[in-house]
């Protein structure tokens, strides 16, 4: 009897760890592709390609927080600062639905004048 429990135990845990490990490669390979395809679908919107800064965080029990640095912005991108942020996060959650919980935060900085 003590050894069937031992298994199951044993064994729940090692399926409660291995659901994890999926969990957290399927964030990774969906961060992946959004850092691919996001500047290009806000180039595509917005005309303008700033240099940007992807960080994506998870902890325990599946929080994920995504921050996005977009840099060497131009003025006009700056004053349109509400409509990117809803865009950007508009495309996360339309397309990429793992990240649709994610609490995301974008910081602008502006271009340096020469």
């Amino acid at each position: 009897m003590k050894k069937s429990i031992k298994f199951t135990l044993w064994l729940a845990g090692i399926s409660g760890l291995l659901y994890w490990c999926y969990w957290i490669y399927k964030v990774a390979k969906a961060e992946k592709e959004l850092t691919k395809t996001a500047p290009k679908y806000i180039e595509n919107i917005f005309g303008e390609k700033p240099a940007y800064f992807w960080n994506i965080v998870v902890t325990f029990p599946q929080v994920i927080k995504i921050s996005l640095t977009l840099k060497k912005c131009s003025k006009i991108f700056l004053e349109k600062e509400s409509e990117v942020e809803s865009v950007i996060c508009d495309y996360i959650q339309k397309h990429y639905p793992l990240l649709r919980k994610a609490k995301v935060e974008i910081q602008f900085e502006e271009m340096e004048s020469e």
